[in-house]
């Protein structure tokens, strides 16, 4: 299933192991409520299921699907579900919400989903969900998608990204990879380190680069003589003094 399909899927495939062996979640509607199953799933106690799941999401999603889903992964990698195995999570790169990024996505899905023996791993690459042509992360320009999952790529031609990859940085007063966010690197101060990821023996690296925080500014906004009519028509709007 695809979005709020997405979401039916790994919510039959996780509650009904006994009726659903394979769960093709792309682009699952998951921030629903606040990210509620997110919640549910990880307190509800539960362990292993022999259900396997693909989750995916693209890299321009909308609703914060391409953050939220990674959540979701890790808390079933917790369970005892394993990456590359019998759990995955992939990024389509470019790829917008809807059925389009859906099929360009469906052959891997398939191929994860359907294969005999586990995939072997080939190699790894860092691409920052920010800009994925980028060689490196700047997070001031970065702001709230200075994500990184490093990008594993398989026999067969097709990649996975590691939720559970080991992230570590050189220098702790430039960043920091936060802990309960998967993949997610703050910024503590101006200057530049090293992010080393590590998967399965393969390393990679990137340089990061941190940034000195401005103050805040506080601009004057101005009292309207009456309240706007809303009336459907925003050709007005612009004139506006807030």
């Amino acid at each position: 299933g695809n979005s709020l399909g997405g979401l039916a899927s790994f919510y039959l495939g996780y509650r009904h192991p006994e009726m659903f062996g394979f769960a093709g979640c792309t682009s699952p509607s998951l921030w629903l409520m606040d990210s509620k199953l997110v919640g549910e799933v990880a307190r509800d106690g539960k362990g292993k299921t022999a259900t396997r799941f693909w989750l995916d999401a693209g890299e321009r999603d909308s609703a914060g699907i391409e953050t939220v889903t990674p959540r979701m992964m890790k808390v079933l990698v917790e369970k005892g579900w394993v990456e590359g195995d019998d759990i995955a999570f992939a990024l389509g790169y470019g790829h917008l919400h809807g059925g389009t990024a859906q099929r360009e996505r469906m052959r891997n899905m398939l191929y994860f989903l359907l294969r005999k023996e586990r995939p072997v791993v080939r190699g790894i690459a860092l691409k920052p969900l920010a800009d994925p042509q980028a060689n490196r992360l700047r997070l001031e320009t970065a702001g709230d998608r200075a994500y990184i999952w490093p990008e594993v790529q398989y026999e067969h031609g097709f990649y996975l990204n590691a939720v559970t990859a080991r992230l570590r940085i050189d220098d702790p007063s430039v960043a920091e990879v936060e802990d309960g966010e998967p993949g997610r690197v703050r910024n503590v101060g101006p200057g530049r380190s090293m992010l080393t990821a590590e998967f399965s023996g393969l390393r990679a690296q990137m340089p990061v680069e941190g940034y000195r925080a401005g103050d805040y500014l506080k601009l004057p906004v101005r009292k309207v003589e009456k309240p706007p009519k809303v009336d459907g028509d925003l050709g007005e709007w612009s004139a506006l003094p807030f």
